[in-house]
């Protein structure tokens, strides 16, 4: 999935310079996926690390219910950045459309300390989801 995103995401998440990737093995959670919050689920993560900092790649899906009863099931690729040094490192994380790997959705700073507000509980969830695996955990 690393290979998805851009170089300038990778670098915005290295600290600004264009340290050297190296990537782990890809890890995925099966056709499904496994719940990180309502209706959103965890697909893969492949772990990266640079000089300064390191994390993981990888995909999501969501599923958008509609009151008449249906539902849309849409992808997204993420970059979560896990750790690194305190200088460069401030827990971050990325999401793109999968058909627009250039394109950030959005970018949400992560303050591990802290409860999330209601708007950016998904993004929190699927943070921890990715670089700790730990799911659900915020309600």
């Amino acid at each position: 999935m690393i290979g998805r995103l851009t170089l300038a995401a990778l670098i915005v998440l290295a600290g600004g310079t264009a340290d050297a990737q190296e990537t782990g093995r890809l890890e995925t959670f099966g056709a499904d996926g496994r719940p990180y919050t309502t209706d959103r689920y965890l697909l893969s993560r492949q772990r990266y690390s640079g000089e300064h900092s390191g994390g993981y790649s990888g995909q999501f899906r969501l599923i958008k219910r509609y009151g008449g009863g249906g539902y849309e099931i849409e992808f997204y690729d993420y970059t979560a950045q896990c750790s690194g040094e305190s200088k460069h490192y401030a827990p971050t994380l990325m999401t793109f459309a999968t058909t627009e790997p250039d394109k950030t959705l959005a970018e949400v700073k992560i303050d591990s300390g802290k409860h999330p507000p209601a708007a950016l509980k998904n993004a929190y969830n699927l943070f921890f989801a990715a670089c700790h695996l730990q799911f659900q955990r915020f309600k």
